[in-house]
Parts: C-alpha cells; sequence; structure tokens
C-alpha cells in the first residue's frame, strides 16, 4: 500500500464497503499543508499586484426588492 502511495498517488481504504482513509505519499501530503507565505505576502508577489486595482467597498444599498 506504501509502495502504491508513493508511485500511484494516493490510495483509499474502504471499511464495510465505504471510503474510510486515505494512505498518501509525504510528498503529496505536503501540498496540503499550511503554505509557506502568508495571504498578504501571496498576494504582493502576485503578478496582478502592479495593477492598480480599487478595493474600496460599493457603499450604496443595492437594488430594491419586493418580499
Amino acid at each position: 500500500m506504501i509502495r502504491k502511495a508513493q508511485t500511484e498517488g494516493p490510495q483509499t481504504i474502504t471499511k464495510h464497503g465505504e471510503d474510510a482513509v486515505i494512505v498518501m505519499s509525504i510528498k503529496d501530503y505536503r501540498k496540503f499543508e499550511k503554505p509557506s507565505t502568508s495571504l498578504v505576502e501571496f498576494m504582493a508577489n502576485s503578478p496582478l499586484a502592479e495593477y492598480d486595482i480599487p478595493l474600496e467597498r460599493d457603499s450604496s444599498l443595492g437594488r430594491k426588492t419586493e418580499l
């Protein structure tokens, strides 16, 4: 099972015919761990960082609706 997880990807183990757990390589698991950068750092390093994107919130109340 370990060898298959390392070479073929995550392996599903069932219990009484239902999916119960996943065995995956540590390489695949690391992809799901906490990112090494914060969201602020990620956005600052984004290719979109060079563009002036307005971030002000629209203060209008929106359209009228009947309930």
